[in-house]
């Protein structure tokens, strides 16, 4: 029985060992089934039977995971294979229970991160697919106690940020889903629990804009053709789920041990307009995940502080020269000062506007922004629903509050949005015209 909470009020609750473990979107499988075994007889009707039961992967989507089910997922993809019991539990609107599929000894056979898309504004959910020893449909069962499901609406698919080292990773466009795969050897018997055996990591497929894929191409000649291609020539990469702001982590992948092995140019035509990519795909061997806070660099301990007189000599050093003091600071890049006051607004608005267009604009929306570099324009005017106007909100520190229509006025915030929007637009009809339609 398929269950999807997306368009509807019900609820599906997630328990392992008996523990409440968040909400699912969607939910499938986990019926009972049996193969049918024939027996022929000559001149006479098959007689067939049915086998042992079997039953179906239960297969659930979420966003990132908490709890119970996301040290579960770090556990399957550290390759540890643990089993837990379950159910899933879907709630009516009264929070009460109205079917309980429950699980025993199960153990997760896959976890598929989505695929992304700079184009797309769909919520990402993550797919774990869970395979049973055996399950039961108790119908509704008893009352459960479960806290208030949160309503939100996620992360979506157009956020998210690639890096590389040694790669300029910045005009990535489209990340196809990376499925990770536990394998099971059946015992030698035939009969008895599979054991678990490795896990497989699929692979990596990135499309990237022909300007922006060089680095791609240059890695690809040196560890396809050049056959520099041992351990050491391998690279990691980071996946960032980004949240709104498109600053904050909402999850993050490491992804481990990758190699280049085919490059694909590709090119498509839509409405009369050409783009240009290259589709790298990529093996890799390990995946690691973090979530939200779990991200975050890790702070650096103050310095000890020095308790004697000659711990503070020796950590001040030796006085040093006045030309010595003059040669270091003018070789000290940090010496140069971060942009503050109108420089940093200005910043600001080109980073946000650059990534808006890339990400989240319509045609329709960039040709209306655009055209303000033609006027001597006082203020850019954001109807309501505009998705600049939603893209600031989300990113600016000082959340913006308007009712209708959205008046920037022409000042250093402003000028740096509309130079990143052109920025963007640059790079883009170096491959195709923006529809004037």
């Amino acid at each position: 029985m398929a269950v999807d909470t997306g368009s509807t009020s019900a609820a599906l609750a997630l328990e392992i060992d008996g523990r409440h473990a968040g909400f699912l979107r969607s939910f499938d499988g986990g019926g009972a089934f049996a193969e049918v075994i024939e027996t022929p007889n000559t001149g006479a009707p098959t007689d067939k039977s049915i086998g042992t039961p079997l039953y179906d992967d239960i297969v659930a989507s979420c966003q990132f995971p908490d709890g119970p089910l996301a040290a579960w997922v770090t556990e399957f993809l550290d390759g540890k294979a643990p089993v837990h019991d379950g159910a899933v539990i879907l709630l009516d609107l009264n929070r009460q229970p109205v079917r309980r599929l429950e699980w025993h000894q199960g153990a997760v056979f896959s976890v598929a991160f989505p695929g992304l898309d700079a184009q797309a504004k769909e919520s990402g959910l993550v797919t774990i697919t869970i395979r049973p020893t055996t399950t039961k449909d108790v119908g509704g069962g008893s009352a459960v106690s479960t806290p208030a499901q949160k309503l939100t609406r996620g992360w979506l698919t157009g956020n998210f940020a690639l890096s590389m080292p040694g790669i300029d990773c910045t005009r990535v466009t489209k990340v196809e889903p990376l499925v990770v795969t536990q394998t099971y050897l059946a015992p030698a018997s035939g009969r008895g629990t599979p054991t678990p055996g490795p896990v497989h990591v699929g692979d990596l497929v990135v499309s990237v804009t022909a300007s922006g894929a060089s680095d791609f191409v240059r890695w690809g000649e040196d560890f396809i053709v050049a056959g520099h291609n041992t351990k050491s020539h391998e690279k990691d990469a980071t996946i960032r789920y980004l949240a709104a702001n498109l600053r904050d982590d909402v999850a993050r992948l490491n992804v481990r041990a990758i190699g280049i092995f085919r490059v694909d140019h590709e090119s498509t035509v839509t409405n009369a307009a050409r783009t240009s990519q290259v589709r790298i795909t990529m093996y890799a061997e390990q995946v690691q995940w973090a979530k939200g806070a779990e991200t975050a660099e890790p702070a650096v301990a103050p310095a000890a502080r020095p308790g004697t007189d000659r711990d503070v000599r020796d950590a001040l050093g030796k006085r040093l020269a006045p030309a010595d003091v003059v040669r270091r600071l003018r070789e000290d890049p940090g010496t140069e000062q971060r942009p503050r006051g109108v420089a940093s607004r200005r910043r600001l608005g080109r980073d946000v506007g650059f990534a808006w267009a890339q990400r989240h604009a319509s045609p329709a929306e960039l040709r209306e922004v655009a055209a303000a570099d033609d006027q001597d324009w006082s203020s850019l005017s954001l109807p309501e629903g505009h998705s600049l106007a939603e893209t600031l909100a989300a990113t600016l520190d000082t959340p913006l509050l308007y009712d209708g229509r959205l008046e920037l006025p022409r000042d250093a915030l402003a000028e740096g949005l509309l130079s990143g929007v052109l920025e963007a637009l640059a790079e883009m009809n170096e491959h195709f015209d923006v529809p004037s339609g």
